[in-house]
């Protein structure tokens, strides 16, 4: 996310980071990043996991709708966040999805995945 975030400062734009977990302190050339700090859904038996990172949705599609609008939305796809994504396309704003792995797979072979279904509707 640095390196993104980076490119979007350098090319004039305010940036909004809307993170569960913002880590430490930004880095100096952050200073005018504008972080917006989301529940962490922490750890737990992994089916509860799954259902309160679904209703994470919910918070961070108000914390959107509370300081928006926006030029455009960037979100990295995780693999129960689809907030993001839908405020854009609701709202008509310019979106990028940033999407790095196949991530339903990934869960299902090296940790473990629960509901599969609701995770194939949120993809």
């Amino acid at each position: 996310m640095q390196e993104i975030t980076r490119a979007f400062l350098k090319s004039g734009a305010q940036v909004d980071l809307f993170a569960a977990r913002p880590e430490g302190e930004p880095p100096a050339d952050f200073a005018t990043v504008k972080v917006h700090p989301l529940p962490d859904v922490g750890k737990g038996e992994v089916a509860a996991r799954e259902k309160r990172c679904l209703h994470s949705n919910e918070e961070l599609r108000t914390a959107l709708e509370r300081e928006g609008p926006f030029a455009l939305l960037y979100e990295r796809y995780s693999l129960w966040s689809f907030a993001g994504i839908e405020y854009a396309r609701d709202r008509g704003t310019p979106s990028i999805l940033e999407v790095n792995a196949p991530l339903i797979e990934e869960q299902a072979e090296h940790r473990v995945l629960v509901d599969r279904a609701a995770a194939e509707r949120v993809a």
